[in-house]
This record gives C-alpha cells, structure tokens and sequence, in this order.
C-alpha cells in the first residue's frame, strides 16, 4: 500500500454524522482485507465466556503461580459439538496473556488448529489463535 493511499479512521471517527461515512470505510477495510462490522451481523453471536470456563482457567492460573510445581497439564475432552475446540483457543489465549510459550498437543485429528487433518501434532504457541 502506498502513502498516499493510505486511510486516516480518525477523520471519520471525528465526524458529527457517522452514518454517512460507514459505507467508505467498510470500503476501505475491505480493500485492506477485513470487514468492519458497525453491527453485529444476526449469523454471528459473540463469544460468551461461562463460569465454568472461568474457574477452570483460574485454577490453571493458581497452580501455574506455585514456585514449586511444574507447568501444568490441561486435556480437554467432551462429545461432539460441546464447545471443545473453542474452549481450547479460549484458554490458549488466555493463558498467552501471562505465559510465553506454551505447547498445544492436538490429538483430533479430525478437527485440528494447527495442521492438515489426520496429523497429530505438538506445535509451540507464542501468538493468540484465531478462527
């Protein structure tokens, strides 16, 4: 991208009547390879973070503070279409907030993050994942 293609937001943000300017920034992002969302679209919902989820990683967290223990282990298991998978990139980016870098060991080899199907795989994971 050149210089003078290049697209200041803060020019649109500052503006009285948003609503006219949406169109050329949408435009604009998806020249850069994104789409910006002013509302979330009725296909999507928002990631919902459970309770559960939450005491989970605060106990990973608990245990990883211990001067004495080792990193810790997590497996997770569950039925189909349960939420594993997003459970998975959930805790992996989150404990990435604190801990670089940890290492994922997948085992589904119908539904892997980091490789072709059928491959299991430890992959070492220094960035958020997403998708």
């Amino acid at each position: 991208m050149q210089c003078e293609d290049a697209f200041d937001i803060s020019s649109i943000t500052e503006t009285e009547d948003m609503g006219l300017h949406q169109r050329e920034l949408q435009n604009k992002t998806a020249d850069l390879g994104f789409t910006l969302f002013f509302e979330l679209p009725s296909a999507c919902s928002p990631l919902i973070v459970s309770p559960s989820w939450k005491a989970i990683l605060g106990l990973i967290e608990s245990h990883s503070n211990k001067k004495d223990v080792g990193s810790p282990v997590v497996l997770v298991c569950g039925g189909k279409n349960v939420g594993k998978s997003t459970f998975a990139r959930y805790l992996t980016n989150t404990i990435l907030n604190t801990q670089k870098p940890l290492y994922y060991l997948e085992t589904d080899v119908g539904q892997t993050e980091f490789t072709p199907p059928g491959v299991i795989s430890l992959t070492k994971v220094d960035a958020p994942i997403f998708g």
